[in-house]
């Protein structure tokens, strides 16, 4: 989580375990939000989302949705926006037992950290005293945000290909490094 206003929460898997019918049911119905687990979750948490797991961002949040190598997105709901569901794929796949509450690491962002390993790379966070060098290693893009300090707009990202760098302003970026 990049960023959080006060009392943001996620949804994360369901607080009982639902029938395919009972959760299309409230996915059709609108009430599937009140079947889903709701976890508050704050600046710097991580929070594991294993495939499957029916979830939600909540408003309020700005945050890294890192996923393994795929191009799959069911949607069950879609809050009125009127873009497509995809509910006969989505319960096919859809983790329908009630959900254990997921493990966040929490307070991320209260110290420089790096290399905590992730399925598909490394997360980190670093912070820059005036200017300094990030860059992407031989076999990992670098995906950089800007989320503490005043030389650049907050949640400002730089993505770098593979063996490229850039000259970094001075405050706190949170890095992903993350393998092809």
């Amino acid at each position: 989580i990049l960023d959080a206003e006060a009392g943001a929460k996620i949804a994360h898997g369901f607080r009982e375990t639902m029938t395919p019918e009972a959760a299309r049911t409230a996915a059709l119905d609108g009430t599937i939000m009140s079947r889903l687990r709701q976890i508050e979750v704050g600046r710097g948490d991580v929070v594991d989302v294993p495939a499957g797991t029916v979830h939600a961002i909540g408003p309020g949040l700005l945050l890294y949705e890192v996923q393994q190598r795929s191009d799959l997105t069911y949607r069950m709901y879609d809050f009125g926006r009127g873009r497509e569901l995809h509910l006969d794929k989505a319960l096919a796949v859809a983790r329908l037992a009630a959900a254990d509450a997921p493990a966040t690491c929490a307070r991320f962002f209260a110290r420089d950290i790096e290399n905590v390993p992730i399925a598909i790379g490394r997360l980190g966070l670093q912070t820059v005293c005036h200017s300094a060098t990030l860059a992407a290693s031989d076999d990992r893009f670098l995906l950089a945000t800007y989320v503490e300090g005043a030389a650049l707009p907050l949640g400002t990202t730089v993505l770098m290909p593979l063996r490229q760098s850039f000259a970094a302003a001075a405050g706190k970026w949170f890095c992903a490094e993350v393998a092809l």
